[in-house]
């Protein structure tokens, strides 16, 4: 996963190192099996892609998105144990803003997003079992986890010559 030329992924974990908001990715590329030797480490394929920057007029964007509890279905397991809908609900948002700060020279853009999400775990604990072992109620069954995920960039693009750009 390259963004704007870097390495954009954790060696550990595989997972990207930094996350961008969709809104800032102005174009991308796919490089599946047997790439250019100038992308290497990749057996598999290479994502490549570049933020947006600013321009000499002012732009923007904002979206948002959700999902919640009273548009789900029932879980096939849940149902099948007599438990309640779980919840699972999920919001984000975000926009974008850029333009310039001195006219064909320099310029800024900046992104932000914000998702929040509550996603059921099914631990396949019946009521009854919980009883045996001690487990209070809200342990049964449906448990909440919680993502909340912030993403924020600003990116300054100075044009130094025909030949030079500084971001």
């Amino acid at each position: 996963l390259l963004v704007d030329g870097l390495w954009n992924t954790d060696e550990s974990f595989t997972y990207p190192k930094v996350k961008y908001s969709q809104d800032a990715i102005a174009e991308f590329q796919v490089q599946t099996m047997g790439g250019a030797a100038e992308f290497g480490r990749s057996v598999g394929g290479i994502v490549s892609a570049v933020t947006k920057s600013g321009s000499n007029v002012f732009g923007g964007s904002g979206y948002g998105y959700f999902r919640n509890k009273t548009l789900n279905g029932e879980d096939f397991l849940s149902e099948k144990q007599g438990l309640p809908k779980a919840a699972f609900d999920r919001e984000q948002w975000g926009g974008s803003l850029g333009g310039p700060i001195a006219e064909n020279k320099t310029f800024f853009f900046a992104a932000a997003d914000r998702s929040t999400q509550t996603e059921p775990f099914n631990n396949s604990i019946a009521a009854q079992n919980a009883a045996i072992i001690g487990l209070p109620p809200e342990d049964v069954g449906n448990v909440d986890q919680y993502l909340r995920d912030t993403f924020a960039m600003g990116k300054l693009t100075h044009i130094v010559n025909q030949n030079n750009t500084l971001n």
